[in-house]
């Protein structure tokens, strides 16, 4: 199989893109009093990811009936699902030798590397045939498919109703923090990180015992910190924090994680990569937090994540950390090891992630002709208007119309996920042109595929496994070079 050559060049400059982006704010994030800039931002948009599936799923839904849409769904997100999957399931053993090697910044951003997948869906970055075929019959693929829409419905509904509860209940335990010194120490902070949206509630509560960040997006964000008395440098710490949090839009990317742990409920591997970010996002936040600091900052750090005993239910962001990742991030905060920034590491996954997408294909189904070819009205509507082998720059004739029609009516044909082009497949392929009472319908065989394609919507066509393959031989009965 041949590499889409162009696919290859826009996965680089992609790739040189998030590369760069790393490298940008890596420095950017060494502040200097003249930089306009703000410090801390998004290395990758999570939400880009969320909106285009769920976009693309809507308007199926929208446009076609139930069954067309199932299949425009699992078309387009089939090799993406599968790709998530599989890259998670490679990450998580490699992620602590990645670590020795790459700071916590860099790790963090790997986890978001998926949410670039949908642009693999366009048919520039598209292989020209799937390698391994899944074949399922489609009463299990339905069955399987509702399934697993259930199984994310209830979880993003679960997680997200948690978010909610957890929201409410610590903002009506919180009052507005008046006390004129840490509103100052606070817009401090925020002037030093150069953030330009200011106005972020800053409140105090009783029923927490860290301090948190609490909305998805910027604009909804409220921190709350316990209502309890710290020094000044304590409060610098634990606003830099939030801030960090705030400025890379780490809800955002906790969303994310609660939206791939839903689309893969069903693996528990899944799950435990999730809270592997989520550690990922703490880590590089202290990272950030204690650039150039010394050690007497590293130890009242330290102090104070151990002070607290975290909760970072539903999409918050908080100081402290989850019992498992405590022992790893005390020992990042006091006794960093010099590690790369990354950059170049994550943008070659980046690549290779593009280049292995889509050569696995699920098809499904038990058509044949009659359901794909002949939906349009009766067989005996359909009047044969060409016939050809290609490349061959010859005139062919049908010399039996009805074997012909018959040939076709009984093909099994499959429905195939993904986006491929069959380019290196069209080396030889015979070409047929159906008129019909309202339409003209062309039609390709080659190997294993068909294409079906309305001649007044050229745009509009679908692609078709067949399982028994293209009988060249019994055509070439029925298709003659003309004399």
């Amino acid at each position: 199989m041949g590499i889409n050559s162009f696919g290859l060049l826009l996965a680089i400059i992609e790739g040189f893109l998030i590369c760069y982006t790393i490298y940008t704010s890596d420095k950017n994030e060494k502040w200097s009093p003249d930089g306009k800039k703000p410090l801390y931002t998004p290395y990758i948009s999570s939400l880009t990811f969320i909106l285009v599936m769920s976009i693309t799923s809507i308007l199926s839904v929208a446009l076609f009936d139930i069954k067309t849409a199932m299949q425009k769904i699992i078309g387009f997100n089939f090799s993406i699902f599968l790709q998530v999957l599989l890259y998670y399931l490679v990450l998580i053993p490699c992620l602590p030798l990645l670590r020795k090697f790459i700071n916590a910044r860099a790790c963090s951003v790997l986890w978001l590397i998926p949410s670039c997948m949908y642009i693999m869906q366009f048919e520039s970055f598209a292989l020209d045939k799937p390698i391994f075929i899944l074949s399922a019959p489609y009463f299990l693929v339905v069955i399987l498919f509702l399934v697993w829409f259930i199984g994310f419905v209830t979880v993003m509904v679960w997680k997200i109703g948690l978010h909610i509860k957890f929201r409410r209940y610590i903002l009506k335990n919180s009052l507005e923090i008046t006390d004129r010194h840490i509103i100052d120490i606070w817009y401090d902070e925020l002037e030093r990180s150069r953030i330009h949206k200011t106005d972020y509630p800053l409140l105090k509560s009783n029923v927490i015992k860290t301090p948190v960040s609490i909305g998805v997006f910027k604009s909804k964000i409220f921190v709350v910190i316990p209502d309890k008395l710290y020094s000044d440098d304590d409060l610098k710490l634990i606003f830099r924090h939030e801030i960090v949090h705030i400025g890379r839009a780490d809800s955002l990317a906790k969303f994310y994680n609660v939206f791939c742990s839903a689309i893969c409920w069903f693996n528990p591997l899944m799950w435990f990569a999730m809270r592997k970010s989520a550690d990922d996002i703490e880590l590089s936040c202290d990272e950030t937090v204690l650039l150039d600091a010394d050690d007497m900052t590293r130890s009242r750090y330290a102090r104070l994540i151990l002070e607290t005993a975290g909760d970072e239910r539903g999409f918050t962001t908080c100081l402290s950390a989850s019992a498992n990742a405590l022992r790893y991030r005390l020992k990042n905060i006091v006794k960093p090891n010099k590690k790369f920034n990354g950059a170049v590491i994550v943008g070659l996954i980046f690549i290779v992630m593009c280049m292995t997408t889509g050569y696995t294909a699920l098809v499904y189904g038990d058509y044949t002709g009659k359901d794909i070819i002949f939906s349009a009205s009766n067989a005996e509507d359909f009047k044969l208007s060409y016939v050809g082998f290609k490349p061959d720059n010859k005139n062919y004739i049908c010399t039996n119309e009805n074997a012909l029609k018959e040939y076709l009516l009984n093909l099994r044909i499959q429905n195939i996920s993904g986006v491929y082009t069959f380019e290196n497949e069209k080396k030889r392929w015979v070409t047929i042109s159906y008129e019909t009472p309202n339409d003209y319908v062309i039609i390709k065989l080659f190997g294993n595929f068909i294409k079906v394609q309305p001649r007044q919507n050229i745009s509009d066509f679908d692609y078709y496994y067949l399982p028994d393959g293209v009988d060249f031989d019994r055509l070439h009965d029925i298709i003659k070079i003309a004399d």
